[in-house]
């Protein structure tokens, strides 16, 4: 499996293409960082969140600093707070193990007393 995300201007111009026209452009990236990938790739599946009726949204990810500047917040969390959550992930911010990761953080928190 592999997976790739478009951010800015260039999202913005992908999401005005077909699926069919996205993969191509896709195909052809990843065949110049992996010689052969377009041989070897089967289905390619693209989603154009903004577009979806359902979730009429991106994906989001901090700017720089914007985590570290709160990090110990987060991990320390409030006397009757505990943060977790993909979004409050220093290692894994944006995906399920940040989720993961920050949960058995405060879990730890709160069992500690």
């Amino acid at each position: 499996v592999m997976v790739g995300f478009s951010g800015g201007d260039v999202a913005w111009r992908a999401s005005a293409q077909s699926p069919s026209q996205r993969n191509a452009r896709h195909a052809a990236a990843y065949e110049l960082a992996y010689p052969g990938f377009t041989a070897l790739a089967g289905r390619a599946v693209t989603a154009n969140w903004p577009a979806d009726p359902f979730t009429r949204a991106g994906y989001s990810f901090p700017g720089p600093g914007q985590l570290t500047r709160v990090k110990d917040t987060l991990r320390r969390g409030f006397p009757h707070l505990k943060i977790a959550g993909e979004h409050a992930s220093i290692g894994f911010p944006g995906y399920m193990e940040g989720a993961l990761e920050t949960g058995v953080a405060a879990a730890k928190l709160i069992a500690s007393g």
